[in-house]
């Protein structure tokens, strides 16, 4: 395995060096190591360590552009029995755009994103969520997207993803405009096999900042339906220093008690219970030094995770962070202490390159 490694290592390292200097590609990225203790209940806490390095290939033309996120990764700890190896490699995205007349056409492995990116957002294509790190880039899929513009506030966004199996392969249209303060949009999206959602979102300004949308679930056969929604608020103070936010998220299809939520659901949809409240609140004290505090609300069983993080720019391009996880609720409840542990902890150090 220290083989392997070493191996990996001297691979980016390579790569780093030679490729920007023989095919004019853009080498940027960084270095993270989050290292995290969690504290069972009734248990002695374990460690986890995971060193991830992040490079990021680009090229852009005024006629088209090549993306590439890669990420090499080291674990260390308990977390290795999840991971299964010790060592990982993923290609998040890796996609050639060309900037056509009549609008973008993209190919490859691609982030696509319909409705307003954020928390709880009914039309994300993967519904799974990072709790050390809410904004971790989402990976994207294999297909084909084209972008055509009506005018500068509005178009289409389009995508194909083959399957091996033909009626699991997905796509989707998304039309979208502006009026007034105010941007919105249409969606229809087959994501796979038995999966299709349609709806509608906005996203505007009325002194504080609103977003909202609905989507409607439904199976091949028109049987298997379900509503989804959101609603967000925001407001900022002191010129951006201080910002809140809160989304309320409702989903038709899950669960109003405890006893009956159902943690091997395949539905596409968020966590356990109907009803939700995610809030999150910024503070920022100067150029260097910043804090955050999120925290998720299941509004049915009264559970919750409240996480706070601290963050200090100790250099250009070098950070460092500690963030904690505290969980409360029932012994049934979705975020109880006695499934999640009593609390985590984990000091961050990324940096750029």
């Amino acid at each position: 395995m220290k083989k392997l490694r070493s191996a990996l290592w001297a691979a980016a390292v390579l790569l780093m060096t030679v490729i920007p200097l023989s095919a004019e590609i853009e080498l940027s990225g960084a270095i993270r190591n989050d290292f995290m203790v969690l504290k069972p209940t009734n248990a002695s806490p374990n460690y986890n360590n995971t060193l991830e390095m992040k490079l990021i290939f680009g090229r852009k033309t005024e006629e088209w552009k090549f993306y590439a996120d890669a990420r090499l990764s080291l674990y260390a700890g308990i977390i290795t029995n999840y991971t299964g190896a010790s060592v990982g490699l993923n290609l998040l995205r890796a996609f050639i755009r060309y900037y056509s007349p009549i609008g973008a056409v993209t190919v490859g492995k691609t982030y696509m994103n319909y409705g307003i990116r954020g928390m709880f957002n009914p039309f994300e294509m993967v519904k799974n969520v990072n709790f050390t790190d809410l904004n971790y880039d989402l990976e994207g899929m294999v297909g084909l997207t084209w972008e055509p513009p009506f005018d500068d506030l509005s178009g289409m966004k389009i995508y194909v993803r083959p399957d091996t199996s033909l009626s699991n392969s997905g796509g989707g249209l998304s039309i979208y405009t502006h009026l007034g303060t105010f941007d919105m949009g249409i969606v229809y999206n087959r994501k796979m096999w038995n999966q299709n959602v349609t709806g509608l979102y906005f996203k505007g300004d009325l002194e504080v900042g609103i977003n909202g949308a609905w989507a409607y679930h439904f199976d091949d056969y028109g049987t298997n339906r379900f509503n989804e929604a959101n609603f967000g608020i925001d407001y900022s103070f002191f010129e951006n220093k201080l910002i809140f936010m809160f989304v309320f998220y409702y989903d038709e299809y899950g669960a109003e008690n405890p006893d009956k939520y159902n943690y091997f659901s395949r539905e596409d949809k968020y966590f356990l219970a109907k009803y939700y409240l995610f809030g999150d609140i910024s503070v920022v004290f100067d150029e260097f030094l910043s804090m955050q505090f999120d925290g998720f609300f299941n509004l049915v069983d009264g559970s919750g995770l409240f996480m706070p993080q601290i963050k200090y720019l100790l250099s250009d391009g070098l950070t460092v962070s500690a963030l904690a996880g505290i969980p409360w609720g029932g012994d049934k409840s979705e975020f109880a202490p006695a499934k999640n542990g009593e609390y985590s902890l984990v000091g961050r150090f990324e940096a750029k390159l």
